[in-house]
């Protein structure tokens, strides 16, 4: 994951960070991960990470990416923690992607 950090009324520097992931559980804040690993999540709603060298002042707009393997871990775990929730989310899912296929909709512009 990434977090990208841009001042909330004016840009002077785009501040991009790797977001590394703790890997000992919920409990733990090691072992660390490396840049570029998905975050592990310690339930549906909550992960943690660590960024280094984070030195910010002042108001930021934040930017979240996600890698997909970030996404796969959280709904695999969110499908084991929340059977009958993840099954309504997939169903939603699926019948919006089978939509925008339709329409010929590939990927987000």
């Amino acid at each position: 994951m990434k977090l990208i950090f841009n001042g909330w009324s004016r840009t002077v520097y785009t501040h991009e960070h790797d977001v590394l992931p703790i890997k000992g559980g919920p409990n733990r804040r090691a072992p660390i991960g490396k840049a570029n690993e998905p975050l592990c999540w310690d339930n549906t709603l909550s992960a943690r990470g660590r960024i280094n060298n984070i030195s910010l002042t002042g108001d930021f707009l934040v930017e979240f990416q996600f890698e997909a393997s970030e996404l796969r871990n959280w709904l695999s775990l969110y499908v084991k923690e929340s059977p009958k929730d993840a099954i309504r989310l997939l169903a939603e899912m699926q019948g919006e992607a089978m939509i925008n296929l339709a329409i010929g909709v590939d990927e987000l512009d």
